[in-house]
């Protein structure tokens, strides 16, 4: 008997002959398989071949799909003949030949046929227990579709769908693809904020896999939206990181597409020295590896920088080659493009009908994780060491309001005990400054990281609500400013949960992504006070600053708490803001993850990170509050100021506005200059 995969390879060394010699050779194909006894083998076989064809000859792919489709289905008619493993073989078989008939005729231009036969392998994927690989495809594959039809809600709809089965059977790989896809869809739509947090989650998850093409990706999409954004020195770092990791692939296309792009940024800036150099360098790896595509776009690119040049005749055949490449390349796109037009009305209609089915399945996940947040309201908080020393405070205390009610003959005897006691406090809180300051880091260790910073730190009491937090690892630096719900006692008791749950989440868990590590402090924070038996929503407000050593890029997340970068002295736009996301680290309803922000910032700039204490605190010639509106007027008028002059500055503006009232709060102010 004559094996199918035989007739594979013959056809896979007459890749030009003529369609009368194709047409015998399906011919040949079919007999073949009707002498083969294995249908599971005939229907893997057929499948396997029309993936093949289906670049070459979609016509002919489809006939082979459809053979297969036949073959499965006159199968399942009987399912009582066979095992549970052969029928689930079969109805494997049967929703992967739907996939492979959607992606032939999506190739086709034939979209809503192509939707129709995705809808049908996931409804027969679904049917199928413990098979998640196969329904995430499906989903990845009708977000593919809709996308193509610019039906934006339904493909972020099952992007989403895909994403979360993907991460929870651990198809990481798969996630971050699928991250990057809803990145690239917002991009399309110029919502540049959406698609750069996707990116970034993209990005995350490639680094922990150390998928070294996925991050050649991800920093081509996060430079994409800083090009967008005319941030050219900021773009040019995360290019020149993916062009690293693409000759580290010997990946030229990619490599090509990249020295494209930085071109083109070039050429926005106006530098057409440098614009030609990398469109050049594009250039020619697509014409020596024959990328039609990298072609057109270096082309392009070159024509308008001959153009603006004045080099007409350069120009000119940059534009001529431009056409030709695009006529080769665009015709069966403008075909497609103009079918799919036709069918978007009547898509509609049962885009609309999908859309309110899984808007109903949402609100019912809504519904039970609410449910979960309800359950979860019984977490209390327990302070260890600090549990004893409020007992010794309540015991001090009950025992002195009962030596106030004795009479006068014991007056000086309760004198005396008070203040044996009172210094028994204060050497207790003392003690406990000690272990608090053992958690901070010393200001000169910080200096070492960040010889250009201050820190400004001023407890109201002996022990802190505030505290900073500053951590390094081999790759990146955290730095923190977090206010603790309280001060005091009370407040130093909640630093130390927090300030311990941020050591794990860098230390045990190895986060690095600065939303992420929000997330995780706030599930530590909350799993340390549900020992106590009793609700306890205390928390912290922050603001984390993360630095990648690799790559000088810095990120951001805050809880209540908002971040300014103060330009330098000849910026038109002196500081900007970015806002927290308005949740602290603690327990709350409706908790949302936090989110990651990465600044662009340039060399010179000033970060600062703070609390609310120095804002708040009352003072001046009339006793108010001294505010944010003229703290932030205060350090963009020291901007061109070092920032050690800025901190003795601070420290005395401060003082001199608080005068003889009393400190009202905590005070934590962090600098860093890029």
């Amino acid at each position: 008997m004559k094996k199918i995969w035989i007739l594979f390879t013959l056809f896979l060394f007459n890749a030009t002959i003529s369609l009368a010699q194709y047409a015998h050779q399906l011919d040949s194909l079919s007999k073949a398989y009707s002498s083969e006894k294995d249908d599971l083998k005939k229907i893997k076989g057929l499948l396997s071949w029309s993936d093949i064809l289906v670049r070459q000859n979609a016509d002919s792919s489809l006939t082979l799909g459809k053979l297969a489709l036949d073959i499965c289905e006159s199968k399942l008619k009987q399912p009582e003949k066979f095992s549970n493993d052969e029928l689930r073989n079969y109805t494997l078989a049967h929703a992967n030949t739907y996939n492979l008939l959607g992606f032939v005729t999506f190739t086709q231009g034939k979209v809503k046929q192509a939707l129709d036969y995705f809808l049908a392998a996931l409804k027969i994927h679904e049917s199928v227990k413990n098979n998640p690989i196969g329904v995430s495809e499906c989903y990845g594959n009708l977000a593919a579709a809709y996308s193509t039809l610019d039906n934006f809600k339904n493909a972020i709809m099952y992007h989403e769908k895909a994403i979360a089965m993907q991460l929870k059977y651990g198809y990481k790989k798969d996630a971050a693809l699928s991250f990057n896809n809803i990145g690239m869809l917002h991009y399309g739509k110029k919502d540049d904020a959406k698609a750069q947090y996707y990116f970034l989650k993209s990005l995350k998850l490639r680094e922990e896999l150390k998928d070294t093409h996925g991050l050649a990706l991800s920093y081509c999409s996060l430079g994409m939206i800083l090009s967008g954004r005319k941030k050219y020195d900021s773009a040019f770092k995360f290019f020149d990181v993916a062009v690293k990791y693409y000759i580290k692939l010997h990946d030229l296309e990619g490599e090509g597409n990249i020295y494209m792009r930085v071109g083109k940024s070039y050429f926005a800036m106006g530098n057409m020295a440098k614009a030609t150099e990398f469109a050049l360098k594009s250039y020619s790896i697509a014409k020596i590896q024959k990328f039609p595509r990298q072609t057109s776009n270096a082309c392009s690119i070159l024509y308008q920088i001959y153009k603006k040049t004045g080099q007409a005749g350069k120009a000119l055949t940059m534009y001529e080659e431009f056409v030709a490449m695009n006529d080769s390349i665009n015709n069966r796109e403008l075909k497609n493009l103009a079918i799919q037009q036709q069918l978007k009305f009547e898509f509609e209609k049962k885009a609309t009908a999908d859309s309110l089915k899984n808007n109903q399945e949402k609100k019912l996940a809504q519904v039970d994780h609410e449910n979960e947040i309800t359950r979860q309201k019984n977490i209390t908080y327990s302070g260890i060491a600090g549990f004893a020393l409020m007992l010794i405070i309540a015991i001090i205390s009950l025992n002195a309001y009962r030596q106030k009610q004795k009479a006068n003959k014991l007056i000086e005897l309760q004198k005396q005990l008070v203040e044996e006691k009172q210094k028994e406090i204060i050497d207790s809180i003392n003690y406990a400054k000690r272990i608090q300051t053992a958690i901070l880091a010393r200001e000169e260790d910080i200096k070492k990281q960040f010889p250009e910073s201050f820190l400004f730190y001023r407890p109201k009491d002996i022990v802190a609500g505030d505290f900073y937090f500053f951590e390094t690892t081999a790759s990146h630096i955290f730095y923190a400013a977090a206010d603790c719900t309280g001060h005091g006692v009370p407040g130093a008791l909640v630093s130390v949960v927090c300030s311990n749950a941020l050591s794990r989440c860098v230390k045990e868990f190895k986060l690095t992504d600065v939303g992420n590590i929000l997330d995780k402090a706030r599930e530590l924070v909350i799993e340390n006070f549900k020992k106590s038996g009793q609700e306890v929503k205390d928390g912290m407000d922050i603001s984390l600053l993360v630095k990648d050593l690799r790559t000088n890029i810095y990120t951001w997340a805050g809880a209540n708490n908002s971040l300014w970068i103060v330009k330098g002295k000849n910026s038109d736009v002196p500081l900007i803001e970015i806002k927290p996301d308005k949740q602290p680290i603690g327990l709350i309803e409706n908790q949302k993850p936090f989110t990651t922000h990465l600044l662009e910032v340039e060399k010179g700039d000033t970060v600062l990170l703070f609390t609310d204490g120095l804002a708040d605190q009352f003072g001046g010639p009339k006793g108010k509050k001294f505010k944010y509106k003229q703290l932030s007027a205060f350090f963009v008028n020291q901007r061109a100021k070092t920032l050690n002059e800025q901190k003795a500055h601070l420290d005395k503006v401060f003082n001199d506005w608080k005068g003889q009232l009393e400190q009202v709060d905590d005070v934590c102010v962090i600098a860093v200059r890029v």
